[in-house]
């Protein structure tokens, strides 16, 4: 829209999206990949609001903004929580509206089966954790102990809160303050 991608929506696997009721609203990796192709290498500016979805496809999604030639500046516009504040991490310039918000947790899973699968399953969402506390991590500044700690708590961030923990750079410019004004000369005896 306006020739900037708009992110809104559950994030899909491509093969989900192929299955999805025609009133659902998602966007998946093979629709990021072509917008960005559509809008070309300069740089793009991606406007998101996304509740999360699967953590395979935010990481795709990820890879590919943090791919992009002319870089990406991602802008949250309502939150960006789960798979979704993965994906953001993705953006060269990463900033927040001043009434967004932005949620990071632990990975989980729907499993079912005998009490091996289960416990493999755990094991793969404590593999998975680590993964995308590493990328939390080198996109923020952190240590990845220090985000494991956040992802296990659930951690819900302003944007003051985001710009403090280094996951994002500053407010949208349509939401930062005025610039201050001069102080008016001192007036001559």
């Amino acid at each position: 829209i306006n020739g900037e991608l708009v992110l809104s929506g559950y994030v899909m696997s491509d093969e989900h999206a192929s299955w999805a009721w025609e009133d659902e609203i998602f966007f998946c990796p093979r629709m990021v990949r072509e917008g960005l192709l559509h809008l070309g290498e300069g740089e793009v500016v991606v406007r998101l609001n996304s509740i999360g979805g699967d953590p395979v496809a935010g990481e795709a999604i990820r890879s590919v903004l943090a791919g992009h030639p002319g870089g990406v500046r991602i802008v949250v516009e309502g939150c960006a929580a789960s798979a979704a504040s993965l994906l953001l991490m993705g953006g060269r310039r990463r900033e927040m509206t001043a009434g967004s918000w932005i949620m990071i947790h632990n990975p989980s899973a729907w499993v079912s089966g005998g009490a091996d699968e289960l416990r493999a399953q755990a094991d793969v969402l404590d593999m998975l954790a680590r993964i995308y506390g590493q990328v939390y991590a080198q996109a923020s500044g952190q240590t990845v102990d220090d985000i494991i700690t956040m992802m296990a708590a659930e951690t819900y961030m302003d944007a003051a809160a985001a710009i403090a923990g280094g996951f994002i750079h500053a407010l949208a410019a349509s939401d930062a303050p005025p610039p201050e004004m001069p102080a008016p000369p001192a007036a001559v005896p």
